[in-house]
C-alpha cells in the first residue's frame, strides 16, 4: 500500500475551503486514503503548523482550531 505524507496545505485547504478546486482535491484525497486506496501519516508538526496557520492567518481562536482538527 502507499503512504503518503500529509502536508499543512493539504490539511488547510480541506479545513478553510478557501481554494475550492484544492479542496475538493483534498477531500478526495482524504476519502481514498479512509477507503483504503493509501495510508496517509500526518506529522505532530505538521498538526501543530496548522493551529498556528489557523489561529494566526484565518484568525480563529485556539479553541475552534483545535475542534476542527478533532473533527478531521
Amino acid at each position: 500500500m502507499k503512504m503518503v505524507y500529509v502536508d499543512t496545505n493539504v490539511i488547510l485547504r480541506y479545513l478553510t475551503n478557501d481554494v475550492a478546486s484544492l479542496a475538493l482535491r483534498a477531500k478526495r484525497w482524504f476519502q481514498k486514503a479512509e477507503e483504503g486506496s493509501c495510508k496517509a501519516l500526518v506529522l505532530h508538526i505538521t498538526l501543530v503548523e496548522v493551529i498556528f496557520l489557523l489561529e494566526h492567518w484565518y484568525e480563529q481562536d485556539k479553541r475552534t482550531s483545535v475542534e476542527q482538527l478533532l473533527l478531521f
